[in-house]
């Protein structure tokens, strides 16, 4: 079966229907200053809060300090941006004001201790989700865990029993 022109055209069209489109390169610049220290040098862009998006500009250094406080605040407080956005978003907030308020510790990273602080010291009520699980749940973790045990010793009946 020869393919004709129209044939083709129509393959190119379910073609494109059923492609994805491509990601389009971030090309564009971030222009400015980090409006931490003031930097014009490697600059990225920060989400503050995600939904609704706000964005502000910060250096390569501000920027890995903040992510680092986010990420213990999220272990600290039980933060998820997928499934619990309205509460992420105020426990980011938080922390993103005392990060522009306050001048970094003299060390690379905040310790969840300080988190916790930082979190009391704003009043913020941290709202973790129930840890109570199942004996089900453990039973299967058991059996998991046991399954990729292996015994120190084996006979496989080379040695008399």
């Amino acid at each position: 079966m020869a393919a004709t022109a129209q044939n083709m055209e129509q393959l190119k069209a379910l073609i494109a229907i059923f492609t994805p489109p491509a990601k389009a390169k971030r090309t564009k610049k971030v222009a400015g200053t980090c409006v931490k220290c003031g930097s014009h040098e490697h600059l990225h862009r920060h989400h503050i809060t995600y939904y609704p998006p706000n964005i502000v500009v910060l250096c390569r250094l501000c920027h890995s300090r903040i992510t680092g406080l986010n990420t213990k605040g999220s272990l600290v407080a039980g933060g998820n941006k997928v499934t619990r956005t309205e509460y992420t978003n105020r426990l980011r907030i938080v922390l993103w004001k005392w990060f522009i308020t306050n001048p970094w510790p003299n060390k690379r990273r905040v310790s969840r201790t300080e988190v916790r602080s930082i979190l009391r010291g704003a009043k913020f009520v941290v709202e973790l989700r129930s840890t109570k699980r199942s004996r089900q749940h453990y039973k299967r973790t058991n059996d998991l865990a046991n399954q990729h045990r292996t015994p120190q010793f084996k006979n496989h009946g080379m040695l008399g029993a």
